[in-house]
């Protein structure tokens, strides 16, 4: 998963000191030498996967990356990966400047998700199976939305199933086009101690269910056992 947001005054959020930047110009790898950690940030977005029921913390990582916010660096044929700068670079031509940066927060996770299907239509069913994303910040410090820019891409095989086909996934956030049947964009006020409202948004996967299975071995056998 990766987050990206924009620091119109990135002086007042990157923390690099020259000492700790001369160590790191040592680091024969280009990319690691372009990853940051939370730690360099005074402020970022805290975001959160909600809905877990389990996690692998063995799996768990989570780096940053820095770039200029500009039409280039951010045009739809460039990758997550091009145009981030290290912190010696930040350091040297960045940090006394005006210019605008591009943060992206990536997240390596390997986690089991809780959602409670709909059997109503039952064996034709479709799942929306959610991946719930949320801020430790409410919705005053923080919207939530999708950089169309960089498309969600899901493993064109993810399963092998003769009960299941997944589909593309679909995303909602604020500035979506909603469906009726949609989760919430906002946490009630009730949720929170302090009465705060929290913003919210989904990575919803469809899975529809392959009815060939149950009209088979079911309704099949009950017509030839009749």
């Amino acid at each position: 998963l990766s987050f990206t947001w924009v620091e119109d005054d990135p002086k007042k959020n990157i923390r690099v000191n020259k000492q700790f930047q001369r160590s790191e110009a040592s680091d024969e790898d280009n990319d690691n030498d372009t990853r940051w950690q939370l730690k360099d940030f005074a402020w970022h977005p805290q975001i959160r996967v909600r809905n877990i029921l389990e996690q692998d913390d063995l799996l768990t990582e989570d780096w940053m990356r820095v770039r200029p916010s500009n039409s280039s660096s951010s045009s739809k044929n460039q990758g997550l990966r091009e145009g981030n700068i290290s912190k010696e670079t930040w350091y040297n031509d960045y940090s006394n400047s005006n210019q605008p940066m591009q943060i992206t927060q990536f997240m390596k996770r390997k986690f089991t998700l809780s959602e409670a299907f709909e059997l109503h239509k039952f064996p034709v069913d479709l799942q929306s199976l959610h991946i719930q994303l949320g801020s430790s910040w409410d919705c005053t410090k923080v919207a939530l939305n999708f950089n169309d820019d960089v498309p969600s891409a899901m493993d064109p095989n993810p399963l092998d199933s003769q009960e299941w086909e997944l589909h593309s996934p679909r995303l909602i956030a604020y500035d979506k086009d909603p469906r009726k049947d949609d989760l919430p964009l906002l946490s009630l006020s009730s949720q929170s101690v302090t009465g705060a409202v929290y913003p919210k948004a989904y990575i919803a996967l469809t899975a529809s269910r392959k009815p060939q299975f149950y009209l088979w071995n079911i309704y099949v056998m009950l017509f030839l056992l009749g």
